[in-house]
């Protein structure tokens, strides 16, 4: 390649890298019609697929918080389950040497019910909650081999009302985290007496006209 050509190469890189082109070069695709409209085109297109994506990531998302709300829907009905021959006793002040069968089978005979350490498959005190002002009233767990038995134990708990040895004592069945936080979130947003549980499930009592 000769001198010559060399100096037109060198004259064109200058032409169209000088700001005066460049500038001018701009102006003029800024006002073509077609240039605008292309890009925009392009944009469009560009946007209308990522808009696609993220619709289609959203319903997956969605798709994907449904199954997990019902797996743990499932897993917490499972446990529930676990715990429908439970029951809870608050309100028994624990005692040196105690034997929580014995409190359990006095109770029982208090709620015309007659049990024997037979009839349970385990009996003993929870830890004292963080929240308990009087660490001495740890709840007792009571595990019932037949579901008739705990039934029984628990539909006769509003007996302990009219006893002077057990009138400050509850009996609650056993929930899960789960449904004792709906328990207690329920209790405080609705009125409290209409509350209630049944095997494991949350209810309201509800008159007519309300």
């Amino acid at each position: 390649m000769d001198t010559a050509d060399n100096n037109v190469i060198q004259n064109v890189r200058d032409t169209f890298t000088s700001s005066s082109f460049i500038e001018q070069f701009t102006v003029t695709l800024l006002n073509s019609n077609l240039f605008v409209n292309a890009i925009t085109k392009i944009v469009g297109d560009a946007c209308k697929q990522q808009q696609a994506l993220i619709c289609s990531l959203s319903s997956e998302l969605n798709e994907v918080k449904a199954q997990l709300i019902e797996v743990k829907s499932q897993i917490n009905d499972h446990e529930q389950y676990g715990k429908r021959k439970d029951i809870l006793i608050y309100g028994i002040p624990f005692k040196k040497d105690e034997n929580v069968i014995d409190i359990v089978v006095e109770l029982g005979k208090s709620l015309g019910i007659s049990l024997s350490k037979s009839d349970l498959y385990a009996v003993h005190r929870l830890p004292p909650s963080r929240k308990t002002t009087d660490k001495t009233k740890q709840a007792i767990i009571v595990g019932f081999l037949r579901i008739s038995d705990r039934n029984q134990f628990y539909s006769g708990r509003k007996k302990c009302r009219g006893s002077d040895l057990y009138k400050n004592v509850f009996i609650n069945e056993h929930l899960t985290n789960f449904n004792n936080k709906l328990y207690m979130y329920a209790c405080t947003k609705l009125d409290r007496k209409s509350v209630y549980t049944r095997n494991g499930n949350v209810y309201q009592y509800i008159t007519k006209g309300d």
